[in-house]
């Protein structure tokens, strides 16, 4: 009799613990602001946008692209200035660990110009990408990820985020990313249209 209180206590609690049955959607259209912090540079931050777009025809897998712009100005010399533009077009996959955590790979070609006189910073030219990420549903509406990008651009070095997303309503999600390499960091806030 008290082991069959105990389990109906039991399975009284666990039902009353509520699941989470979040979706990691795949398909989307991002537009966001961006702030770029040039790390010892004599240049002041930079304000910018990216726009983002993922296709995904079949489950597992997705195609992608995006076009990033920002512009900044130093305070030191008017050469000084930055002009940074960066377009990606690529495709990968993502493997489901439960219903909440996703491994994602993906590859592509990265376009990048960096056009200012500090020598350290100039680019302009085509290459390809790496980006290895994580995705976790914590609840239905927010999600935390994080992963690293590496290009065979020149004067590019590896970089590293951080980022959330939470729903406001089903389709509409607010997007804030931290995005760190040695040479710049990005902020980057927005709102993505899902479905």
């Amino acid at each position: 009799m008290k082991t069959r209180l105990i389990s109906l206590i039991l399975v009284g609690l666990l039902g009353a613990v509520p699941s989470v049955r979040a979706e990691l959607k795949y398909t989307f259209v991002d537009l966001a602001y961006q702030y770029h912090d040039y790390e010892g540079e004599e240049v002041d931050g930079g304000h910018g946008f990216k726009l983002g777009l993922s296709v995904s025809p079949i489950p597992i897998l997705f195609f992608t692209g995006s076009l990033a712009y920002s512009q900044a100005e130093s305070s030191f010399l008017e050469s000084y200035d930055v002009d940074d533009f960066t377009a990606m077009l690529g495709g990968g996959g993502y493997l489901p660990l439960g219903d909440v955590f996703h491994l994602v790979g993906e590859v592509g070609v990265i376009y990048s110009q960096v056009d200012t006189s500090l020598k350290d910073l100039e680019v302009d030219e085509t290459g390809f990408y790496v980006r290895p990420q994580v995705r976790v549903a914590v609840t239905e509406q927010f999600e935390l990820n994080g992963g690293a990008r590496f290009t065979t651009v020149e004067n590019s070095t590896a970089r590293f985020n951080v980022g959330l997303g939470v729903d406001l309503i089903e389709h509409i999600r607010l997007l804030g990313d931290f995005e760190f390499g040695e040479e710049e960091n990005i902020f980057t806030g927005g709102i993505r249209l899902q479905w």
